[in-house]
């Protein structure tokens, strides 16, 4: 009996070391945090912004062109004159590009952040692969690539957010598995 109490015990336990919430990261580049660093302006332009983000639905992102380059995501501080505008390729970078719009713009008609529906910028999986999301139209098996990992691995189709710790379907050179996000930043 002893052994059936102590075999019920050690799943449970494993179970539960399993298992991780997913940690949802509110990316904020004008704002330095112990979770996020200060960031090197390494230049500045004059330039475009012109439409929201493709690679995160948020009030205060946006596709950016400058000189025939196009930034996205490029963020927008709220309150201020809306005319400083900082491009950051991921939320790990320690580096942005400073635009400079001519006049302030107007971000009153872009979709808000809903963290439970958007997709996330980026992600970092329990297994430490980081993964930035794509605006590429690349399809695989039916799916839609979102996300490009840094090991050369695809995530494809919706995040799975139905609990608390999220998954989605990875691709890579041996097939398809499951991948589970450990970080979320929207």
């Amino acid at each position: 009996m002893r052994q059936i109490y102590f075999s019920i015990f050690f799943f449970l336990l494993s179970c539960d070391v399993a298992a991780q919430d997913t940690i949802l990261r509110f990316y904020r580049p004008f704002i330095v945090s112990e979770t996020q660093q200060p960031l090197k302006i390494k230049a500045e332009y004059g330039g475009d912004c012109w439409r929201q983000s493709q690679r995160i639905v948020r009030e205060d992102a946006m596709q950016c062109d400058v000189d025939g380059t196009r930034y996205d995501p490029c963020f927008v501080q709220a309150f201020n004159a809306q005319q400083q505008i900082l491009c950051i390729d991921s939320p790990r970078a320690s580096e942005a590009i400073q635009i400079n719009a001519s006049a302030p713009l107007d971000t009153q008609s872009y979709k808000t952040l809903d963290m439970s529906r958007t997709l996330p910028w980026a992600v970092e999986l329990h297994d430490g692969d980081f993964c930035l999301s794509t605006d590429s139209k690349e399809m695989f098996d039916g799916l839609p690539v979102h996300y490009q990992c840094e090991h050369g691995m695809v995530l494809i189709g919706s995040v799975q957010r139905c609990v608390a710790e999220w998954k989605i379907l990875a691709h890579n050179a041996r097939g398809i598995s499951t991948a589970y996000i450990a970080t979320a930043w929207f």
